[in-house]
C-alpha cells in the first residue's frame, strides 16, 4: 500500500536522507513482515520514482537520498519534499560493478574485510556503486570503500568496520569469491597485525604466521 507524507532533508556525513513517520513505519513493518535489517522500498519524491532500502543507522530508520534522487528532486538539506513509499516485495538483483571487483581483487585485506560484512552491507556498497552516473564518481568512490574496508575512513553513512572483528571471520572465506571473482593464495599475519597494533582498540598480536585460503 503506497503511503504518503511529507519530509525534511537532513544530512549525516555526506548523505542525505529523510526520516519516517512512525504510522508509516509501522505500515512497512507489517507489509515486510520484519523490524530488522534493511527494508527495500519504492516509491516517488515530488513525482519522481526511485527505488531504495530503509536503513536503520544510529537508531533511526532513514530513507537516504542517493545522488539520482536528489539530481532529479533539485533539493538540498532544509528543504521539504513530498514522500510517496510503499514495501518493495520484487526480488533486486545487484552484479558487482568491474570496477569495484577489481579493487579489492588488488587489494586483498579490502577484499576479505568485504567478504566478512553482511550481505545486506555488501548490497548496500555494491547498490551505492551502480547508482552512480560518471566514471569520475564510480573511481573516486571505489577509492573511499577501499579506505573504508580498510578501516581508514567512514563510507555511506556507515561508521570504518571493526578490525578484531575482520580477523575472526578470515577462517570462513574460501579460495574463490562467487560474488567477486577474486582469489587469495595466503596472507601474511606479521603484515596484518603490524597494521592492526596502530589502530585505536586493536589488540592483536603481532605473529609471523601465514593463514592459507
Amino acid at each position: 500500500m503506497m503511503l504518503s507524507f511529507n519530509a525534511n532533508i537532513y544530512i549525516i556525513g555526506i548523505n542525505f536522507y529523510v526520516l519516517l513517520p512512525q504510522a508509516v513505519l509501522k505500515n512497512i513493518f507489517k507489509e515486510a513482515g520484519k523490524e530488522k535489517g534493511t527494508i527495500p522500498v519504492c516509491g516517488s519524491i515530488d513525482g519522481h520514482a526511485y527505488i531504495q532500502t530503509l536503513v536503520k543507522y544510529s537508531g533511526k530508520w532513514r530513507l537516504y537520498l542517493n545522488r539520482p534522487m536528489r539530481k532529479a528532486d533539485k533539493k538540498e538539506v532544509g528543504d521539504t519534499m513530498a514522500v510517496e513509499i510503499e514495501f518493495d516485495p520484487a526480488e533486486r538483483i545487484n552484479p558487482m560493478h568491474p570496477k569495484l571487483a577489481k579493487a579489492l581483487k588488488a587489494n586483498k585485506q579490502a577484499g576479505l574485510k568485504f567478504e566478512t560484512l553482511s550481505p545486506s552491507r555488501q548490497k548496500e556498497i555494491i547498490r551505492y556503486i551502480n547508482h552512480l552516473k560518471t566514471e569520475e564518481s564510480v573511481d573516486r568512490n571505489i577509492a573511499r570503500a577501499i579506505q573504508f574496508l580498510s578501516g581508514n575512513e567512514r563510507f555511506v553513512g556507515r561508521d570504518k568496520p571493526s578490525f578484531n572483528n575482520f580477523l575472526f571471520h578470515l577462517h570462513k572465506i574460501s579460495t574463490h569469491s562467487a560474488c567477486c571473482g577474486y582469489s587469495f593464495s595466503s596472507i601474511s599475519f606479521s603484515a596484518i597485525s603490524k597494521s592492526a597494533k596502530s589502530k585505536p582498540g586493536a589488540t592483536v598480536q603481532p605473529t609471523n604466521e601465514k593463514l592459507l585460503l
